[in-house]
This record gives C-alpha cells, sequence and structure tokens, in this order.
C-alpha cells in the first residue's frame, strides 16, 4: 500500500446513516473506509464525474443544497454532506454544480421498427448525435440526442416494434 497525506488527500462523506472516509492515493487508488480500491475518475462537467469503483460504473452529478450536496448517482437522487473539513480537495475533484441536471427521454417520433442501436448505455454522446435508427413506411430515420450528454438507459432493443411516443433512451 503506498503512503499518502492523508490531511489532504482525504475527506468524508455521510448519506442517511451510512458515512465514507474517501483517502485518494493516486488517480487509479483510492482508500474507501481503508480499504484500497482501484478507481477511475474522470470530470465530464463542471458538476458531474464518471466514477469507476472495482468494476462498478457509477454517473454522478452534484449540486449544492442547504445541508451540503444533492448527488444525482445513477439517476438515483441523494443527499450528500461532507463532514470533515477538506472539502476544497472534494471541489477540486468534481467542481461546483450551478443546478441539478435532469435525464430528457428520447421518445419514438412515429410507431416503427428499431433497425439498430446506435449507442450503448454509459456511452457519451454529443448533441444531433444519432441514438437509434428506426424504420417507418419502409424509411429508415435517425432519432438523435437533443443534448451532449451520457445514455444513462436504452429501452429498446434491435428489431423492437415501438410506438408513437415511446421512450427509447434516457440522455442525462
Amino acid at each position: 500500500m503506498k503512503k499518502v497525506d492523508n490531511q489532504v488527500n482525504t475527506f468524508v462523506t455521510r448519506v442517511d446513516d451510512l458515512q465514507c472516509e474517501w483517502t485518494f492515493v493516486d488517480n487509479r487508488t483510492i482508500l474507501l473506509n481503508g480499504k484500497e480500491v482501484n478507481a477511475v475518475i474522470e470530470k465530464v462537467a463542471e458538476s458531474e464525474i464518471s466514477l469507476l469503483l472495482d468494476g462498478k460504473f457509477y454517473h454522478i452529478i452534484l449540486t449544492e443544497s442547504a445541508t451540503g450536496y444533492i448527488a444525482l448517482i445513477n439517476g438515483e437522487a441523494y443527499q450528500v454532506e461532507i463532514v470533515n473539513p477538506l472539502l476544497n480537495k472534494f471541489e477540486e475533484i468534481v467542481g461546483q454544480a450551478s443546478s441539478l441536471q435532469h435525464p430528457d427521454e428520447i421518445r419514438a417520433p412515429m410507431p416503427g421498427l428499431v433497425v439498430k442501436r446506435e449507442v450503448k448505455e454509459g456511452e457519451n454522446v454529443k448533441a444531433g448525435q444519432g441514438i437509434v435508427i428506426l424504420e417507418a413506411m419502409k424509411m429508415e430515420n435517425e432519432v438523435k440526442s437533443p443534448k451532449t450528454g451520457i445514455v444513462q438507459k436504452l429501452f429498446v432493443q434491435d428489431h423492437q416494434i415501438v410506438e408513437k411516443g415511446e421512450v427509447l433512451a434516457l440522455i442525462l
């Protein structure tokens, strides 16, 4: 195990009754409550990070609240409190949030057949990028993302029939 300066690299979070101590050893290793775990942290936007923690993916969006932060983690909202004064290190990693973002639903513009899903869950997409190819009346139509974000959930499979207005995907 690597030696770290815990005064600079450690902070404690509390979600409900669950308290966790996070120590950043290096850009690939975190001590979580003293246990060494492999981690990859990527800052996606000012208040948004992707975290791969021991092989499990977490997409996190933060916003300040009166009592700490609201963390949208893989689509679920949690109240998070930082319970030690080393908040600056935490903010350096994840950035300050200006507002809580909500996922955009991408809906089928017409009834048809899903010819192909062009993206995977967890994939970063740009505004205007194709999400699904939908065939209707013997014509293929590309359904595009309305914004830059991450594909939080795909609700359809290739060769699935969908109705007009059916949710195809969520973009966060």
